[in-house]
């Protein structure tokens, strides 16, 4: 097991992120483990990576945040970190300038290309320019900051990713 992917997040810092509002009342969140990784699936269970809340996400997202994840059928940790940042700035742009930017307008500028294992990132298609420049993709501790919520306390929970893409290991729930 990669050690610097090992599930850091431990209880305190989940206690935090939840009293904090992020998620709705009554969410129900996984306790720490320490061999949990962020690519463990389960259809009880769906991994929310930190980052996003911590640059201003909160859930439920937003439209054009949940159009991307409906459209790409991708777990949510599988666009760390950049692509979060991405629609952070997209999604800002919608609200502060009212504008109805949809993943169709982003799909028409960049494509979605896989980086790593199995983690994605947008690239810039050919003749086109960059609709968010200066979005850097290094960020420290994403891998190791992440919570599982079970899915039947937060409502529309099928919408919610199942599992990776790419790969997959099965959470298996303690007895």
């Amino acid at each position: 097991m990669d050690q610097e992917e090992l599930f850091t997040f431990d209880d305190q810092c989940i206690r935090h992120l939840v009293t904090s509002e992020i998620f709705p009342k009554n969410t129900v969140v996984r306790p720490f483990h320490p061999t949990t990784k962020a690519d463990f699936s389960s259809k009880k269970w769906v991994c929310f990576p930190f980052y996003p809340f911590s640059i201003g996400f909160t859930f439920f997202f937003s439209p054009l945040v949940n159009e991307f994840f409906n459209v790409t059928k991708l777990a949510y940790p599988e666009v760390m970190p950049l692509l979060w940042r991405i629609l952070f700035t997209f999604d800002r742009l919608n609200c502060t300038h009212s504008l109805d930017m949809t993943f169709s307008e982003i799909a028409d500028v960049y494509e979605l290309r896989t980086y790593g294992t199995s983690h994605f990132t947008f690239r810039i298609k050919p003749g086109q320019y960059s609709l968010a420049s200066k979005t850097k993709h290094k960020e420290n501790d994403w891998r190791t900051r992440f919570l599982f919520v079970r899915r039947d306390s937060i409502p529309n929970d099928q919408s919610l990713p199942i599992h990776w893409t790419r790969k997959v290991r099965v959470f298996q729930d303690p007895a």
